[in-house]
């Protein structure tokens, strides 16, 4: 995809630490960037993971959404827990669109599976093939991984699924779903 070619979509499942000693078994900060391909199809396209702290998480978001620019059409937080906190600094902060999301009465298992699933084996939503990219490899392997026991991080698949839910009104309907 070409910079110029793309509308994106930003989203962040929020998480931060205050302190390097609270690291173990913590949330990690997603931020997924999502862009739509011309052709009508969702691509995963970058995206940062990481434990960072609150002034950083705040920071980092308001850098990346200004980094896509006129580009970037929503900024989604999924505003549970601490999430809250971050949507409404970003509401007042970020000189772009900023959204609230939620996941419903929906569990993971039925995001994941019956939701997220279906779009990228369809091919509705892929994975950028760019090499290197830390968040795209995390995503991946999140995703490799998964199997509802909690026993490992989620947060770049919490970050994608969002990004699904910002994009669902711009994927182009196959035959298959009319």
């Amino acid at each position: 995809l070409a910079a110029g070619e793309i509308t994106a979509r930003a989203q962040v499942d929020y998480a931060s630490v205050a302190k390097t000693q609270e690291l173990r078994g913590r949330d990690h900060f997603a931020l997924g960037v999502t862009a739509i391909h011309p052709n009508g199809f969702g691509v995963v396209i970058d995206g940062y993971y990481g434990h960072v702290a609150r002034a950083e998480a705040e920071e980092m978001g308001i850098s990346w959404g200004v980094e896509y620019g006129g580009r970037l059409l929503a900024f989604g937080i999924e505003k549970q827990g601490k999430g809250e906190e971050y949507y409404n600094m970003m509401l007042r902060a970020a000189p772009f669109p900023v959204r609230d999301l939620t996941p419903g009465n929906f569990s993971k298992g039925k995001r994941f599976e019956e939701q997220m699933a279906p779009l990228f084996k369809s091919g509705k939503m892929r994975v950028s093939n760019e090499p290197d990219n830390r968040f795209l490899q995390q995503f991946v392997n999140e995703w490799l991984a998964w199997d509802g026991s909690q026993h490992y991080y989620d947060d770049c698949l919490d970050a994608v699924y969002y990004s699904t839910r910002l994009i669902k009104g711009f994927i182009k309907p196959t035959a298959g779903d009319i």
